[in-house]
């Protein structure tokens, strides 16, 4: 028959089989046995937690949610959870799981759980640095950009290895009306340092005995039970304890997940032996509103008083005292009934066993004699036997004067275990702290590789491609040889217009990773640029047959039509990623290039604008406003979104370019050329700067210095028709007959098309240059896609 009364062994079991079962994927066992865990606990919220998390992991969103929505309050867990599929769900939802969050912050702020987790414990109920996360995450979805950067700024600060909160702080912009500016400014070297509770975990305790006798693991919090109780106030929840929700030190075995500790545990029960950790505590009110559970009702059962090790070695140490003169020379079962005198009628308790391992040396009694031996009791024996057959003539002065000495000598060590047995009830640090050294290279290890990535990454967030580069280039071979950091390297590549490197660099993660669909969209437009048809077709071949519910296949796709100039078929590919992933900007920045293709500037509108909507820093469809506002004409309204654009990414010589190119339509030619003159800088090797920078000097009637300019704009496209096209016209402004011929004679061979045009200036060399022109079909071949 059930008991009426859930029992904390039971509720302890159940758990153990939903945890294994998550661990091992098993979602529909994990899930029975949550909710027979429910039925059977019902009032319990370590037991609904458990349910939710298995509904969240099942993708049960509106499951999940709705069981939790009544246990915000009381309980962390549950709250975490249902701010968790508010923020899946959307639709408004994510400032009812702000809300909930913030409902229950007295539970987790404060703790502090970032390296308590191994391979056999773990902390179901999450702390600060996580929640902190979370409410970055929810308050970006909400558009307060401000408080989400503040959140993930006090989430690495508690926890320097949330590389999530990291990429959070990298990705959100903020743009400032005051001073223009965008993005959250970062020092990865900052971020990624040792923390003061980073180098707190590093301290290890000293004892006053040998390192030897150290037992492997012995809680501070457990001198006292005042202790023990105040500490499990400030601790997350224990997935296995006993009762289901206590909180317990990291030290304790309950933490412990692995399957046969479960039978272990048992066995030492059976056995007699009690662990050295303390006993379960019951569910009381401090659990209760610590972690919002129910507990368990134990009144029937009350929890063993449990002396501590402090206490235990203070009274044997005094009766050890009282006995040491008298027990001197005594057999070896004299020590053992006085050490039977000197404690309960009692098995012997781990704890006390462990503290007589670790005392460096007790003279008298049981210990004395466990720790000597029967063989050196033995060798003992033989040689006082000696000594006195020997010396037989001076046994009444000289054994008595060696008695003395003897007693002396007990009584001192008798003193000296008194003090070692009260310092060794509780672990002491000594005054240089020792440090441990291999978590202390784990953790430097790790920080290091940690702040090279992530700068990197913030540098490339803030697209200074170069200092990306450097970064990711610093890593380990073995590192640099993986896929994130190939994309990376690739996506820098590319932002830098270096397609050639780009796409070796997306080769090698194909090679790593063939059956990686993430960034694969960066990768079709880098094929997309460089007009390889077959390539891009096999790439979105190959990704629609990976996954079909890919959004970045999908892109990958409709580039492969748009380089066909399939404009609709592309489009409803682009329209197809952006409903696999609504938050994915560039799905919706090829939307409206298409849109722009076939002159339907109003969707093209919609479409960069919903680019915008999923990502402001998405600086591709702020270019692209700019570019419909100035085909239709408003030119004021371009400069503005082109700005933005060019703050975004201050290193795109294009972006400045723009700027420059609208400046010029609105004929303020010098703020053109100053835009002109900083694009060169950026990029010598831009030739759409060139060449506008060139056109905006011929304007104000500076020869030589345009002259200067398409002379090295020839060296770098010397085989574009335009190039030499305005190069005849300029020679043609100089008076120059001669090479103004030979310069368009070789834009007619180059561009056969433009024949009328160029046929035409030859026919008017004697005329004079009005330098009137538009400059729209000298310009399209240097446009970005």
């Amino acid at each position: 028959m059930t008991p009426s009364t859930p029992q904390p062994h039971v509720i302890a079991y159940f758990r153990s089989l939903v945890w294994q079962s998550l661990d091992n994927d098993m979602l529909p066992t994990a899930l029975f046995a949550a909710e027979r865990l429910s039925a059977y606990d019902p009032k319990g919220g370590d037991s609904v937690h458990l349910l939710s998390l298995c509904l969240y992991r099942d993708g049960q969103y509106l499951a999940a949610e709705s069981l939790t929505k009544s246990w915000v309050v009381r309980h962390l867990g549950c709250a975490y959870i249902y701010a968790q599929c508010c923020l899946k769900l959307g639709d408004g939802r994510e400032s009812q799981g702000i809300n909930a969050l913030e409902a229950c912050r007295r539970y987790w702020i404060g703790t502090s759980t970032w390296d308590r987790h191994s391979d056999t414990d773990r902390r179901s109920i999450p702390d600060a640095a996580t929640v902190h996360f979370l409410l970055g995450r929810l308050w970006h979805n909400t558009g307060d950009v401000k408080k989400s950067v503040d959140s993930y700024v006090a989430a690495l600060k508690l926890n320097p290895f949330a590389w999530e909160a990291f990429t959070g702080l990298c990705d959100t912009g903020i743009l400032s009306r005051a001073n223009d500016r965008l993005g959250v400014n970062l020092r990865p070297n900052a971020v990624f340092k040792q923390s003061q509770e980073m180098l707190e975990s590093l301290k290890i305790p000293s004892y006053p005995s040998h390192p030897s006798n150290i037992p492997p693991t012995i809680p501070e919090e457990s001198s006292t039970l005042n202790g023990l109780r105040n500490s499990s106030e400030n601790l997350p929840s224990d997935p296995f304890s006993a009762n289901g929700g206590s909180s317990r030190d990291r030290s304790d075995l309950s933490f412990n997940n692995h399957p046969s500790f479960f039978n272990r545990l048992n066995e030492g029960v059976g056995s007699g032996l009690e662990a050295e950790t303390p006993t379960s505590q019951p569910t009381g009110s401090s659990s209760h509103e610590l972690f919002g559970g129910n507990g368990l009702n134990t009144a029937d059962k009350p929890p063993p008083v449990r002396k501590t090790r402090a206490t235990t070695t203070e009274v044997t140490t005094r009766k050890l005292t009282s006995r040491s003169t008298r027990e001197v020379g005594n057999d070896g079962k004299r020590s053992a009934a006085s050490s039977q005198e000197s404690g309960p009628q009692a098995p012997a308790r781990r704890s006390t066993r462990l503290t007589s391992k670790f005392t460096s040396k007790l003279g008298v009694g049981a210990e004395r004699e466990t720790r000597l031996g029967t063989k050196e009791r033995e060798r003992e024996a033989k040689k006082a036997k000696t000594v006195a057959s020997r010396s037989r003539s001076l046994h009444l002065t000289g054994a008595s004067a060696a008695a003395k000495e003897r007693q002396k000598e007990r009584e001192r060590d008798t003193s000296e275990d008194i003090n070692m047995s009260d310092a060794a009830s509780k672990p002491t640090f000594a005054p240089g702290h020792q440090i441990d050294i291999k978590k202390q290279e784990a953790q430097l290890f790790m920080l290091d590789l940690f702040k090279k990535a992530g700068a990197g990454y913030f540098s490339l967030s803030r697209f200074r491609c170069k200092e990306a580069l450097h970064a990711l280039n610093s890593l380990s071979l073995s590192q640099k040889d993986t896929p994130w950091v190939q994309s990376q390297i690739g996506r820098a590549h590319y932002e830098m217009a270096n397609y050639v490197e780009a796409e070796k660099c997306f080769l090698r993660v194909r090679n790593l990773s063939p059956v990686r669909t993430r960034d694969m969209e960066v990768f079709s437009t880098i094929l997309w640029h460089q007009r390889k048809e077959v390539d891009l077709s096999y790439l979105a071949h190959e990704l629609v047959e990976l996954d079909r519910l890919s959004p970045e296949a999908w892109c990958a796709l409709g580039n492969c039509f748009s380089l066909q100039r399939d404009h609709d078929q592309a489009l409803k590919c682009f329209k197809r990623a952006t409903q696999l992933n609504p938050k994915l900007a560039y799905a919706f920045t090829l939307q409206g290039h298409e849109h722009v293709s076939n002159e339907e500037y109003e969707k093209a509108l919609a479409s960069y604008r919903s680019a915008i909507t999923a990502d402001s820093r998405h600086y591709n469809a702020w270019y692209g406003l700019g570019k419909v506002f100035e085909k239709m004409g408003k030119f004021d309204t371009a400069e503005k979104h082109f700005r933005t654009a060019s703050k975004i990414n201050p290193t795109n010589a294009v972006l400045v370019c723009c700027v420059g190119m609208v400046m010029e339509k609105n004929k303020d030619f010098r703020g053109a050329l100053h835009q002109y003159n900083i694009a060169c800088e950026m990029s010598p090797t831009s030739a759409l700067s060139r060449f506008k920078k060139a056109r905006t000097l011929m304007l104000l009637k500076s020869y030589q210095p345009a002259l200067k300019e398409l002379r090295i704009l020839k060296d770098l496209a010397p085989d574009e028709a335009n190039v030499h096209y305005l190069l005849g016209r300029l020679h043609k402004l100089l008076h120059d007959k001669k090479s103004a011929i030979k310069h368009f004679t070789i834009a007619l061979n180059l561009d056969p098309k433009a024949g009328h045009l160029i046929k035409e200036a030859i026919e008017n060399l004697d005329e004079d240059e009005d330098d009137e022109y538009s400059g729209d079909a000298e310009e399209n071949r240097f446009l970005d896609h």
